[in-house]
């Protein structure tokens, strides 16, 4: 069906001074194979605030590579989509935006810093963390900046947003919560060690994530997300983990309009730090609700299914954590111990997706750890796993890009780009984005009629 092995095919140079696509031959802007810019985005790291990495959109059966586009130093962060274009952040420090059917670059914006998160896009605004512990809020629609926060150490945290406000941690080790419009500091709370995760949001009341009951096809208990794009058309106690509040704004009295700062009441934000703790904070506050002790060092960002956390450590095991449990449900091991950086993935029927640097990529069953299936790249992976349409799409430090089936891990589709991957796949209007260690994009499309639905428990 969908089968078969894709390799990279020589490509027609047509770059300008600031156009550096390379449309495949074959391919037209506008012909079947174009995005559909009104399918949903990938509008973060994780496509949605509870860090799923379960795609809304759905993307075609037949994949071929449409473009590529060379940024000029290595893309380790996933991209963003929506509404037809393709946000990029770029280690050299730029952020772009580029036409999502062409590749042409629609603006450039310099951050004077390297830029390693993934850009979050909410309210034609888009926010990435840099190197120099700046964090950028940039206008989507022509690049200009808005505002920027400096925080006391670099920023490798991916940032999400919630409601009216912006999350993200820093190597200062604190989580920061800001005010979306204006950069205002409404919170931040102090932990033992860097933050390098990026924040999951959840509703620490019943195991609910935030925009639940809204129609979606992420997995159980998992609404549409929270973040939207709406691109214009131009334009201190102590708590008794070791968490310390510090607050700043209007973070004890109430936000812009009396709301609260940080979200509504019982929603929080979990992250899994460098300190050996999974933290739940409150988004109404800043102050800690729980803490577990995980004796373990973490970078990956936790995944949440609504009732459970799920991440993989530096020290090499896959956890599952119970938010009204508050505590370690079951782990596993990975091959010698080797550590995890990318995030899991999150799809329906009970199942999540793990993959890390001992090659291997699990299918498991989310309520007991249970091995479903396995497939063995032969090499490394950094490149969190993303799920659409029944399958799983990943990166290896090979430089393969594959597809594996979701029901039983078999791999049904490459493409071999050389180099090596460390960002992960972003799926969204259509098609896929992936950028290199090389600084490729590579963007992958099909014709829309052949779509597969996006992923989720009734699909």
């Amino acid at each position: 069906m969908f089968e078969g092995i894709l390799k990279a095919r020589t490509s027609v140079d047509i770059a300008t001074a600031d156009f550096k696509a390379m449309l495949l031959p074959g391919h037209r802007p506008g012909a079947a194979g174009s995005v559909v810019a009104t399918w949903p985005g990938w509008p973060s790291h994780r496509c949605d605030p509870a860090l799923t990495g379960a795609a809304r959109s759905k993307l075609p059966r037949e994949l071929r590579l449409l473009w590529r586009y060379d940024a000029g130093h290595p893309i380790s962060a996933t991209a963003a989509i929506a509404d037809g274009r393709i946000f990029v952040s770029v280690e050299g420090g730029s952020l772009l935006a580029l036409d999502a059917t062409s590749g042409r670059r629609l603006w450039l914006y310099r951050a004077g810093a390297s830029l390693e998160t993934a850009p979050c896009l909410a309210g034609g605004r888009l926010f990435a963390g840099a190197s120099d512990g700046t964090l950028h809020a940039v206008d989507a629609g022509d690049g200009s900046k808005l505002w920027t926060f400096k925080a006391g150490g670099e920023i490798k945290s991916h940032p999400v947003v919630c409601g009216s406000a912006v999350l993200f941690g820093s190597y200062d080790n604190r989580l920061y919560c800001l005010s979306a419009a204006d950069g205002r500091e409404l919170w931040k709370i102090e932990t033992d060690a860097p933050v390098h995760c990026g924040p999951c949001v959840a509703d620490s009341r019943a195991g609910r994530t935030r925009g639940e009951g809204m129609r979606g096809e992420g997995p159980p208990g998992v609404g549409m997300s929270a973040v939207g794009s709406g691109i214009p058309a131009s334009s201190g106690g102590t708590s008794a983990a070791g968490g310390r509040t510090s607050a700043g704004g209007k973070s004890s009295g109430g936000g812009e309009g009396g709301a609260k700062p940080g979200g509504a009441a019982g929603e929080a934000a979990a992250i899994a730090g460098c300190d050996g703790f999974l933290r739940l904070i409150a988004l109404d506050s800043g102050e800690e609700i729980a803490s577990v002790a995980l004796n373990d060092r973490v970078a990956a960002s936790p995944a949440f299914d609504g009732r459970r956390f799920y991440f993989g450590t530096h020290g090499g095991r896959i956890l599952c954590v119970g938010l009204e449990e508050k505590a370690i449900l079951w782990e596993g091991k990975s091959r010698d111990g080797q550590p995890f950086f990318a995030s899991a993935a999150i799809a329906g029927g009970g199942r999540v997706v793990f993959a890390g640097r001992d090659g291997i990529v699990r299918g498991l069953c989310a309520g007991d750890g249970r091995e479903l299936w396995r497939f063995d790249t032969g090499s490394s992976v950094d490149s969190s796993p993303a799920i659409a349409g029944g399958r799983v799409f990943f990166g290896d430090k090979a430089g393969v890009l594959r597809a594996l089936r979701l029901e039983d891990g078999r791999e049904i589709w490459r493409f071999e780009a050389g180099g090596s991957f460390s960002a992960g796949p972003a799926i969204g209007c259509g098609v896929l984005a992936i950028g290199s260690d090389e600084g490729i994009l590579y963007v992958f499309g099909g014709d829309p009629a052949s779509a597969v639905e996006g992923s989720g428990p009734d699909r």
